[in-house]
């Protein structure tokens, strides 16, 4: 149960910033804008109710945790969906700004690191809870 719990919480946000990237892709960046933006909204709204209903210990031990490494991979994927808008770039401009990529690539990597990371802490957080 341990172990498919990791899986769950892990494949939730891998798939989170594969539609971030690819939705960022097809629509240069403002459809991954307002997924990033919905998701503070949303989890702001998850910290104030949290903290409303059962003061800052649970946002400390139960949230907080596996929110950063969580919110720097989903930031991350939301930043490999904007490098189609230099597509757009080099065909309105002279000047061209080289698409790598290999940084992309290095990118996801991280993340994926990263969701793994965040699935880690939370599938450990909600069995103790």
């Amino acid at each position: 149960m341990h172990l498919n719990c990791k899986f769950v919480v892990f494949k939730n946000n891998i798939i989170l910033a594969l539609v971030l990237i690819i939705v960022g892709n097809l629509s240069f960046g403002i459809g991954s804008s307002f997924i990033v933006i919905f998701n503070g909204v949303f989890l702001g709204n998850v910290l104030i109710s949290v903290f409303n209903k059962y003061g800052v210990n649970p946002l400390i031990t139960g949230i907080l945790p596996h929110v950063f490494p969580e919110m720097i991979a989903l930031l991350m994927a939301g930043s490999i969906s904007l490098e189609t808008q230099k597509f757009i770039y080099n065909i309105r401009h002279v000047e061209i700004r080289y698409i790598k990529l290999r940084y992309s690539l290095y990118f996801f990597i991280l993340l994926t690191c990263l969701l793994i990371l965040a699935a880690l802490i939370e599938s450990r957080l909600n069995i103790k809870l």
